[in-house]
Parts: structure tokens; sequence; C-alpha cells
């Protein structure tokens, strides 16, 4: 993929992401409006570490809104002339982060009813965000050497195809929601144990790059990363002001420090 596509594509995406948001906000201000919010009863959610708030989640979801939309800008500012394989998985993960929008229709009544296909499709678009996440993370750290620059195209078809197969295929409960405006789906424990391995390996991963080149930069793009994934994984599960905080900083401050540190690389090579 050369820059010049890839520059188009993230202007394409840009625009398209800013007219999704504008419309999903605007069907949430309507029904927030007319009172057909469910908000789930605060009293009966036992405090894991903090206390539950239901404005947190809520505001966790206009998080990654204001996330992705500044990193898209931060990313194309400065890779706008830099060819990044790394890039291109980057922008996956903020195709994940771009799903989460759909959180905001879980929580709307009369909206459509139990077991429809809009729900389904709802469900199933987070669902492939929360797959592709952690997909992206790990082909970040493994498969973004020069050499694997011919094979960018078919390992972006990869991860796509594999979350959206996936999230086409585990079960999904539109009939429960859960406290973080989510569905309920199957094998629960199974896909967090899926992205906590990922994420885990993709980190290790980086770390034992940057030990291996013996260079301080590299370093401190491994520790970027490693805060922008904990703070996604944070945010996607942040039900209390405590949680929200700390996802958010360690979300913006990891992929501050890695996409600068990236692009200072990439001026040296």
């Amino acid at each position: 993929m050369t820059v010049i596509t890839r520059n188009k594509i993230f202007i394409l995406a840009r625009t398209l992401s800013f007219l999704v948001y504008a419309l999903s906000i605007a069907i949430f201000l309507h029904y927030f409006s007319t009172g057909l919010i469910v908000q789930p009863d605060s009293e009966k959610i036992k405090p894991f570490i903090f206390q539950y708030r239901y404005n947190a989640v809520l505001i966790s979801i206009f998080v990654f809104l204001f996330y992705t939309l500044a990193a898209q800008f931060f990313v194309y500012q400065n890779f706008v002339r830099t060819r990044a394989t790394e890039i291109l998985f980057f922008s996956t993960f903020l195709l994940s982060c771009i799903s989460e929008i759909l959180r905001l229709f879980v929580p709307i009544d009369g909206l459509a009813s139990n077991y429809s296909a809009m729900y389904l499709l709802i469900g199933q678009g987070i669902l492939f965000g929360r797959i592709l996440a952690p997909l992206s993370f790990l082909f970040i750290a493994l498969m973004s050497g020069n050499e694997q620059r011919i094979n960018e195209e078919k390992n972006l078809t990869v991860i796509i195809f594999t979350a959206m197969f996936f999230s086409s295929i585990i079960p999904i409960n539109s009939a429960i929601i859960t406290k973080f405006f989510t569905f309920q789906w199957g094998y629960s424990l199974f896909i967090d144990f899926f992205r906590m391995t990922v994420v885990f390996i993709a980190c290790f991963s980086m770390f034992l790059k940057s030990s291996k080149a013996d260079s301080p930069e590299d370093l401190k793009i491994a520790s970027g990363f490693a805060a922008m994934q904990a703070g996604y994984l944070i945010l996607c599960n942040a039900d209390s002001y405590e949680l929200l905080s700390a996802g958010s900083l360690l979300l913006f401050a990891g992929t501050y420090i890695y996409i600068e540190l990236l692009h200072k690389k990439y001026l040296w090579i």
C-alpha cells in the first residue's frame, strides 16, 4: 500500500467517523432528552473496588470518541509522508475504538425490540471492536518489520476478517444489558482471557524487541505502547470515576509517547 493511498484512506476514515459520531450523538441526545435512557440501579451493583457510577461509563464512551478524532489528526500530521506499517495496524485499533460509540444505543429504551436484528448488529459491532483491538496490538508488535511491508494488505485482511468471523458466531443475548452498556455475549470469560493474553503477548514482544535493540528510545516506545494498551483495557471497563481517570490518562499519554517517538524513529531511519 502506497503512502498516497494510505493517506486517502485516512482522510476518508476521519470523515466517515465524524459523520458516524455526529449521527450517533444526535440519536442518543434525542432519546436522552425524552427520558428513554435505562440506567442500572447502582445500589444493586456491588462495588468491586470503586463505587459504580453510571455517568463514568457514559463519559468513557465519549472519551473514546474524542480520542479517535484526536489520534487520527495526530497520526496524519506525523506520518503524512512516512510509510510505517505500525500505523496501518494502529488504524485498525482506532477502528475498534470507533465501534465503542455503539454502546450509546444499548441503554436506549424502545429503540428496538429484544432479539431484534438491530440489537444483534449493535452487539456484534461492539464485540468486533473488542476482538479487533488486541489483534491490532499483536500485529503492531510482531508484524510491523520492514520485511512485512509486502504483506500489509494480507495482514490487514487477516485481522479484520478474524474479528468479523468470531463476532458473528459468538452468541449475543440482547435482552441482558451489562453495567458497561454492552449486551451479554457468550463465552465472556474466554473472550476476556483471550484479550488479556493477546495484549500481554504484544506487550512482552515489544519489550523483548527493545531489549534486543539495546536502545533507550525503543524502550520508551515499548513503554508508551504498554501504557496505551493498559489505558484501552481500563477504559473499556471504566465503571467509576477513578478507573475513568486512570484509563483516560494512560490511553492519551501512552498514545502520545508511542506515536511521537515512533515518528522520530522513522526520521532517524
